[in-house]
């Protein structure tokens, strides 16, 4: 980064404007463009951008704890991997499929692939170098958010002290209670009603027969 941006010999070429922004992507540099300026050399000018890099990285370390700073900077890295392997992995596939071709410039197409297949996977490498540095030097601690009442484990208990009788206002007073047993005495059960009797019906009369006639 800083070899692209002021790698030249002669201070007066040096691209500084675009340094400043480019590390502020790696940690919060306190550098301004006039104090880069004061270098008189590209390593003068690296030394000090890597001093105060690693002090930062020490102070942010003696805040979280060097057990919890190696575990995040563990599981970052991780996630990076993955990342970018799965990248590469798409890229060495779309590779494969268009290598044929490099034959039609007088090329093996064995050697192309070995010899891009390496190139990539030296990107691979400083791809996460990179983006480990860019993560690392950025995160931050949240405190996590106070757990809310577990309701599922919530039971009901009933009012120790019993019910109290309800307070009436001075102008009413409570009905007297008698003292002697009041006794009930079931209702009397009332008779079944009788069913009228049924009266005979006279039978139908029968037709006249008439004589039977002779032969």
């Amino acid at each position: 980064m800083i070899t692209d941006t002021c790698g030249s010999e002669f201070p007066e070429e040096w691209d500084v404007d675009a340094l400043v922004p480019e590390l502020q992507q790696y940690y919060p540099t306190k550098f301004s463009v006039a104090d880069l300026r004061q270098a008189d050399s590209t390593e003068q000018l690296l030394e000090s951008v890597l001093a105060e890099a690693y002090e930062f990285y020490e102070v942010r370390e003696a805040e979280f704890g060097v057990e919890l700073a190696r575990d995040l900077e563990r599981n970052v890295t991780l996630q990076i991997i993955d990342h970018r392997w799965r990248q590469h992995l798409a890229e060495m596939d779309y590779l494969r499929e268009g290598i044929h071709l490099r034959g039609i410039a007088q090329t093996d197409p064995l050697v192309a692939w070995q010899r891009e297949g390496y190139e990539m996977f030296g990107k691979l490498m400083d791809a996460i170098d990179d983006d480990y540095i860019r993560f690392v030097t950025h995160l931050e601690l949240v405190p996590a958010a106070e757990a809310g009442p577990d309701l599922a484990q919530a039971s009901y208990e009933a009012a120790t002290d019993p019910v109290s009788e309800p307070v009436l206002p001075p102008s009413v007073s409570p009905l007297p209670v008698s003292e002697s047993p009041v006794s009930v005495s079931p209702a009397p059960e009332s008779p079944a009603p009788r069913q009228a009797p049924r009266q005979a019906q006279p039978a139908p009369p029968r037709p006249p027969v008439s004589p039977a006639e002779p032969w």
